[in-house]
């Protein structure tokens, strides 16, 4: 492996495979299986679209997206609906949406109707047939984009700024918009899927990275690509489900030169498909310590790991034909991974359990459903975006602190109350000062399924089992955490009701429970 790892990249040996390349739209070169001179040329034009400048340019479009996704999960999780959610489904959907917004220049929609798209539909049918609508498709959103022109910043804009005889040619950019397509959303959507499963399937890494981005940010407007590309273990999260899950598991085949090679030490004839296969590469005890754990450790100069060979590792391939999109690819698995684990807690359900040991690989994955319960963390305008954060502290078994229950953080007194468009009712923070109390959601209690009527929860039900959990707080949690609780309960109506509500919370609430300890 190591004579083909320095020899893959030479001008004018070992070709890309093509009976494997060569099954798309139209004859034009794209940048996959592009010889020498036509690769250069087109990947310099469409370098410029994944340069970090672009990145920055085309942020927007992305977390606009990523933020339709929170809105839709949010809609499909406790409490508001008790329904599993398939996460493969919604992944595939966001990243489509994305590829085909910079590529088009307009999305497919499937995140706005919450349904695949036919296009999305065969990717996995390389019937001529399927290839062939596939292909149509992307020539005529090309000629749509090409004829309306676009004011912001996509693929196209900076492809197309050098529209000479050293441009693409139409055909190129046709079948490349294509190629895009499937390279830069099924990928994408696949590792989300996998390093998704693999922390649900991993408790203590899952609770290492939750922390990690609960405490990393102030509100959920703070992360964006540059922030959480400074989250080490996030970005060791994503190495070690790119390691055990890569989208692409197979080889990308070339064939070997005349007059034959020698490949591993054995000599191969001309013509005939090698390729190194990622996923055998990756779970082998040759390559990697204890190959078959999710461990982001060892991507953090874990000692135990130090015999690991890091240099096998190549997800997105390397040299002058490695992968163009990997630093979308990360921008977007960083966001969106961040922003679910910011909004949501997450358990699997028992039918995803084995999710990728069931599955059975092509060139990609035929991955299965997700499926997942969503609980959403509260937020209000009081505590800020996230509970347990800089204002109401939630001690730690190591803390010296007598009380087993949250207290107030020095300065909360001058947290900025800037109430939510949404206008929260005080028994809103009534119900999350008691699931700080306890360490879970109001969801999971005695008092929740108790008061739960046939047609499922309403205002008046909640408040019932709010008051129900209320007397074990008031008989477990202390005098002024509990009466701090009931003025919430009690004060009921939402902050637009009241023009004195920031000084009657600070005497009802902030005051009683700085008595009950007043942090550092």
């Amino acid at each position: 492996m190591e004579r083909y790892l320095r020899t893959r990249n030479r001008p004018g040996s070992f070709e890309k495979d093509e009976s494997f390349y060569n099954s798309f739209g139209n004859s034009a070169p794209y940048i996959l299986n592009a010889k020498d001179d036509d690769h250069r040329r087109l990947r310099r034009l469409q370098s410029h679209a994944f340069s970090e400048k672009a990145l920055k340019a085309e942020e927007s479009i992305v977390k606009g997206y990523v933020d339709l996704l929170m809105k839709q999960l949010s809609g499909r999780a406790l409490p508001h609906d008790n329904r599993a959610v398939d996460l493969v489904k919604w992944y595939n959907f966001t990243t489509f949406d994305i590829i085909g917004d910079l590529a088009y220049g307009k999305p497919f929609g499937c995140l706005r109707d919450g349904i695949w798209h036919r296009w999305l539909e065969v990717v996995f049918e390389f019937l001529a047939e399927s290839r062939k609508y596939q292909y149509q498709f992307s020539a005529e959103r090309v000629d749509r984009r090409l004829q309306g022109g676009s004011a912001r910043p996509d693929f196209m804009s900076y492809i197309l700024r050098e529209n000479n005889e050293k441009g693409m040619t139409e055909d190129e950019l046709k079948v490349g918009a294509q190629v895009l397509i499937i390279a830069g959303s099924e990928t994408t959507a696949t590792l989300l899927s996998g390093a998704t499963y693999l922390l649900l399937s991993n408790g203590d890494a899952l609770e290492k990275l939750k922390q990690e981005i609960r405490s990393s940010f102030k509100n959920e407007e703070e992360i964006d690509m540059q922030s959480t590309a400074g989250l080490p273990y996030l970005n060791a999260v994503l190495e070690e489900s790119l390691r055990m899950y890569p989208p692409v598991p197979n080889t990308l085949p070339r064939t070997t030169p005349a007059p034959g090679e020698v490949v591993c030490g054995k000599f191969v004839p001309a013509g005939t498909s090698v390729g190194v296969h990622q996923l055998s590469c990756y779970m082998s005890e040759k390559n990697f310590v204890e190959p078959k754990r999710f461990a982001p450790e060892r991507w953090l100069g874990d000692e135990h790991f130090a015999k690991d060979q890091k240099d096998v590792f190549q997800p997105f391939s390397f040299g002058p034909r490695n992968c163009l999109g990997k630093n979308l690819a990360y921008a977007e698995m960083r966001i969106i991974l961040t922003r679910l684990l910011w909004n949501f807690d997450l358990d699997l359900q028992q039918d995803s359990k084995e999710w990728i040991e069931r599955q059975r690989t092509f060139t990609l994955w035929e991955k299965g459903s997700l499926n997942v319960n969503l609980k959403i963390l509260h937020s209000t305008p009081w505590l800020g975006e996230q509970w347990t954060k800089r204002d109401i502290i939630l001690p730690k078994k190591t803390d010296e602190v007598d009380e087993l229950y949250p207290y107030i953080s020095r300065g909360f007194e001058n947290t900025k109350c800037t109430p939510s468009p949404f206008n929260p009712t005080f028994s809103t923070l009534g119900i999350l000062l008691m699931e700080l109390c306890y360490g879970r959601p109001f969801e999971d209690t005695e008092a929740w399924r108790k008061h739960t009527p046939p047609t499922g929860h309403n205002d008046i039900s909640q408040m019932a089992a709010a008051w129900e959990w209320w007397k074990d707080v008031d008989a477990e949690a202390g005098d002024e955490y509990a009466e701090a609780i009931k003025w919430c309960l009690t004060k009921f109506s939402g902050v637009d009701k009241d023009p004195k509500w920031k000084q009657d919370l600070f005497e009802n609430v902030v005051t009683p429970l700085k008595k009950c300890y007043v942090g550092n």
